[in-house]
């Protein structure tokens, strides 16, 4: 279904964006920045 496939995708963005926070605060830093 369509509806899962999105439903997975936006999970496994949102565990990709937590990671990148996790592993740089630097880059969190810049994005507060903005």
């Amino acid at each position: 279904m369509l509806l899962r496939q999105i439903l997975y995708t936006g999970v496994l963005l949102k565990i990709i964006v937590l990671f990148e926070l996790a592993t740089r605060p630097a880059s969190r830093i810049q994005v507060l920045g903005h």
